[in-house]
């Protein structure tokens, strides 16, 4: 089929050229609207990846010198470069960064930094199910924007908090997790931007814009960080904190120009559906609905098994920040430095999605080397678990950082786990069951990054008081724990009547 272009045809009658010009000129105006929509989320996904990577060495920092200067001041004055009168913002300069890493210091960071992560999960997990159909009833951009202002506010507090850090008490950071409540923080805003992008983009496109916010985000890992340690080194932490600061609030700024992506015609619709099921007398107790909604939970153990190793992934695999803390503490290294070390495990998985496991899954199936791709996501899913526990346990046991890079190497070829577990949950379920399956995924998600950051905290806090050599104990139970799910991977099989089928790619 060919599409007519916005410009009327003029061998047309009159009035059938002005019916299809109208029409035209109104498919234009969307195609033009949906394009605008696009290119203006990218640019906000964007700046917010750019604004997080270029944050979070610097404000490590920060808070680890704010801690520093005032354990030194209990217990040892002598350490101390100038006093509070002369000192600036965030207590930088005021001791050498290489006595911050004693144990004190460096418990007490971890701690703080893990309830901060628990605290700043909350909203999101209560906000998360109500903001999403509200957004569905009465349009997207209203919630993103509040969302994305309180992840602007978010990280701004605790920055205000540090730089008049002999005003507060340190843990006061953790009353930025009360902006998550303005619709959810950057866990609704990711929700709702993909949801933004499924209303705007074709069914052939919309898989294209996924892979390219993926790369966008992943290039701004890449860049960011190194430059961050950069400014860390040639000026002051507060340079990159700030324009981590600054790229958040320009991703707010652009974000008011985008479009709505809800039309108002599917608003009312919505709107009216809502009210008639509403009024409509319900045959079902809601205990009844739930039961035979979570059904398809029961029917095979290997979905409830999936479901667990996503609880485990979430656990265990936002460390991001407890890498960066160990590696200066292990190592005696800067912040800076351990930034720099860490760019090793971001080119890996920069190299793992954009060439490493599409050229795998290319070649297992051209070559048929698996009966389906079925197998292919299981196969994959299984070595990716096996390296990614031998990399964090390797990481733990790493006595240089030589061998610590090449572990967080490893580790990263098996990032592609819950990508791959995800697929292969999908080629259990029923069609009518992936959303449901994937909804309580997200949930299990959720809950375990919200636990996991201050018990791998308190891991961490026990390693340090248990002497040099148990420092790595946080990777070292990440290693454990993930032998386990690892084992479950290998136990979640394709059952026999499935083994034979095979299927187009």
């Amino acid at each position: 089929m060919v599409e007519r272009s916005c410009e009327e045809d003029p061998g047309e009658p009159l009035e059938h050229s002005r019916l299809l010009g109208a029409d035209n000129s109104e498919h234009c105006a969307e195609g033009k609207k949906a394009e605008k929509a696009i290119i203006l989320l990218k640019i906000v996904i964007l700046l917010l990846a750019l604004g997080d990577d270029m944050l979070d060495s610097p404000m490590a920092r920060i808070t680890e010198a704010v801690i520093c200067y005032r354990h030194y001041e209990m217990t040892d004055p002598s350490k101390l470069r100038m006093g509070r009168d002369d000192i600036g913002p965030g207590a930088i300069g005021g001791v050498e960064e290489l006595h911050c890493k004693v144990n004190a210091v460096q418990a007490k960071l971890a701690s703080l930094r893990g309830w901060q992560s628990l605290l700043d999960s909350i909203p999101g997990l209560l906000l998360a199910v109500p903001v999403g159909w509200a957004a569905d009833q009465y349009g997207r951009k209203q919630f993103v924007l509040l969302a994305l202002l309180g992840v602007f506010l978010q990280g701004a507090w605790p920055q205000f908090v540090t730089w008049f850090w002999q005003a507060f008490d340190l843990r006061a950071v953790w009353f930025s997790a009360c902006s998550g409540f303005m619709a959810g923080g950057i866990d609704t805003a990711n929700t709702l931007f993909f949801v933004m992008i499924s209303d705007v983009a074709s069914e052939a496109r919309r898989a294209e814009v996924f892979v390219q916010l993926g790369a966008l985000s992943m290039g701004a890992l890449l860049v960011m960080p190194p430059m961050s340690a950069w400014l860390m080194r040639i000026c002051s932490p507060w340079v990159p904190a700030l324009i981590g600061a600054l790229l958040k609030l320009a991703a707010v700024a652009v974000f008011h120009h985008c479009p709505e992506t809800l039309s108002r015609a599917e608003r009312e619709r919505r709107a009216m559906v809502g009210a008639v099921r509403w009024q409509e007398p319900s045959k079902k107790s809601w205990l009844d609905k739930f039961h035979q909604s979570s059904r398809f939970l029961l029917n095979d153990w290997r979905i409830t098994a999936l479901i667990a190793t996503f609880f485990g992934q979430a656990f265990l695999g936002r460390n991001r920040l407890l890498i960066l803390q160990y590696l200066s503490k292990r190592y005696s290294i800067s912040i800076s430095d351990a930034t720099l070390l860490m760019t090793a495990r971001t080119i890996t998985m920069f190299l793992l999605f954009m060439f490493i496991l599409p050229y795998i899954s290319k070649l297992m199936i051209y070559r048929q080397l698996v009966a389906s791709a079925h197998h292919k996501d299981l196969y994959l899913a299984q070595a990716s678990y096996v390296l990614w526990t031998v990399g964090w346990a390797l990481l733990g046991l790493a006595p240089n950082e030589a061998l610590a890079v090449a572990s967080m190497g490893i580790a990263a070829l098996g990032q592609g786990t819950t990508l791959l577990a995800r697929s292969f949950l999908a080629s259990l379920l029923q069609p009518h069951e992936v959303a449901r399956a994937y909804s309580v995924v997200s949930m299990v998600e959720m809950i375990g990054s919200m636990l996991g950051a201050p018990a791998l905290a308190a891991i961490f806090n026990l390693g340090l008081s248990w002497g040099r050599a148990w420092i790595g104990l946080p990777f070292i139970v990440i290693g454990l724990l993930s032998a386990v799910f690892t084992a479950v991977m290998f136990a979640v099989g394709l059952q026999r009547s499935e083994h034979g089928r095979r299927e187009d790619i």
